[in-house]
């Protein structure tokens, strides 16, 4: 990809996709079939899981059947995520609400910072975690819906190394998004980045709004072009770089 794309596709290039239905009757058709009472579906370099949510989701609408869901994606990074996301959707009531829930999956899936508090859940989890991923027993115990025994055990350390960043408490120390963030910044607009406030006002006007985005409000969208916060629910305080964003891809720099 490009460099001001970056390497890792943190967020999925289409919408939602309930799998259940997206051609699916149409293949049994034409196979001249029964629909299985199992069902396995491999998704492939989605980014994240909102595939998953949907179908889940809506799998009422349909025969009851089990659900089994493959996936493979190009960082290890990725992976985290999609736990991180499935084990907030499923949280109990008891231990979140549903306005919290969706506050905390918003912020984490969206936004380049996080408040205080939404840092200090995913060092939570990322103990949690941790301990799912080295013990496989304790996490059939904790997750029974996960199973990560395909991976490689050179896969499961690199897994460990991601979440023990994530629980690292200065965050800012080891991941500076802000900074980061400008930079992509700087190198996606060149010469054009003093007036980047313009830039995004044209491509709101001229790009999101003809694509049928008016449901975005212009200052919530230049907002989010400038600082990469997207959802600000409250009015809290977004200053604490969103961990789940970093990645431990090494990178070689060749000068000329």
């Amino acid at each position: 990809m490009t460099d001001f794309y970056g390497n890792i596709t943190w967020w999925g290039f289409s919408p939602a996709l309930d799998l259940q239905e997206t051609g699916f009757h149409e293949m049994c058709s034409k196979l001249s079939c029964a629909a299985p009472d199992e069902l396995n579906i491999l998704v492939v370099g989605a980014g994240d899981c909102r595939h998953i949510l949907k179908t889940v989701a809506r799998s009422y609408r349909h025969i009851k059947r089990k659900l089994n869901f493959y996936i493979i994606e190009t960082a290890l990074e990725l992976y985290a995520r999609d736990i991180l996301m499935m084990m907030i959707a499923l949280e109990q009531k008891q231990n979140m609400g549903l306005q919290d829930k969706v506050e905390l999956f918003l912020e984490l899936y969206g936004n380049s910072l996080v408040r205080q508090q939404s840092s200090q859940y995913v060092q939570r989890m990322a103990d949690e975690l941790i301990r799912m991923v080295t013990d496989f027993d304790y996490m059939k115990k904790k997750l029974p819906f996960l199973d990560l025994t395909q991976l490689k055990y050179k896969e499961r350390d690199f897994l460990e190394s991601i979440l023990k960043l994530w629980r690292n408490k200065d965050k800012k120390a080891i991941f500076d998004i802000s900074k980061c963030w400008d930079l992509r910044l700087r190198q996606l607009l060149g010469v054009r980045y003093d007036s980047r406030l313009n830039v995004f006002d044209w491509d709101y006007n001229m790009e999101l709004i003809e694509r049928g985005g008016s449901i975005v409000y212009v200052g919530q969208y230049k907002n989010w072009r400038n600082t990469g916060v997207a959802f600000q629910i409250r009015e809290g305080t977004y200053d604490v770089s969103n961990i789940t964003l970093a990645s431990l891809m090494v990178f070689k720099m060749v000068c000329t």
